[in-house]
C-alpha cells in the first residue's frame, strides 16, 4: 500500500524527460485546430526545449569521451612533460664537443610544448587522437586529423 502511494506520488510530481516533452509538443503542433497565439507560444517552447536537448547530448558526449580518454591523456601528458624537462636540462648545460646544438634542442622543446598544448586543449566532444599510437600510427587520416 505504501509502495503504491509512493509510486503514484512520484509519477504526479516528476517532470517528463526533455526528449519526451519535445515529442509531445511536435505532436501538438501537428494539429490544425490550434489557436495562433497558443501555436506561437508552443513553438517558442519547442525551440527552447530542442536547444536543451542538444546541450544535454553535447554534455553527455563530453563526459563519455572525458572518461574514456582520461588515462591515455594522462600517460601522454606525463611523457611529454618528462621530455620537456629533459630538453630544458640539456639546453641549460654548457655545450660540449659533439653535443646537439642549442637551436635544434630549442626546436624540439617548442615541438614538445606544442604537443603538451595539444593534449591539454583537445576538444572534449571528439575522439582523442593519440600522439604516441601503438597501432595505426601511419594512417594518413589519423595523421591529418592530428595536425
Amino acid at each position: 500500500m505504501v509502495k503504491q502511494a509512493k509510486q503514484a506520488w512520484n509519477q504526479q510530481t516528476r517532470q517528463r524527460p526533455t526528449k519526451q516533452q519535445v515529442r509531445g509538443l511536435e505532436r501538438l503542433l501537428k494539429r490544425d485546430s490550434l489557436p495562433p497565439e497558443v501555436r506561437a507560444a508552443k513553438e517558442s517552447e519547442l525551440a527552447k526545449l530542442t536547444g536543451d536537448v542538444q546541450k544535454q547530448n553535447r554534455v553527455s558526449r563530453e563526459k563519455h569521451f572525458s572518461k574514456k580518454y582520461h588515462g591515455v591523456k594522462f600517460v601522454e601528458r606525463r611523457k611529454v612533460e618528462r621530455r620537456i624537462e629533459q630538453l630544458q636540462r640539456k639546453i641549460a648545460q654548457p655545450p660540449s664537443e659533439g653535443a646537439n646544438d642549442v637551436a635544434s634542442l630549442q626546436d624540439e622543446l617548442r615541438e614538445a610544448q606544442h604537443d603538451l598544448l595539444y593534449i591539454q586543449h583537445f576538444p572534449r566532444s571528439k575522439k582523442y587522437l593519440s600522439l604516441f599510437p601503438t597501432v595505426g600510427g601511419d594512417d594518413p587520416y589519423v595523421s591529418k586529423r592530428r595536425r
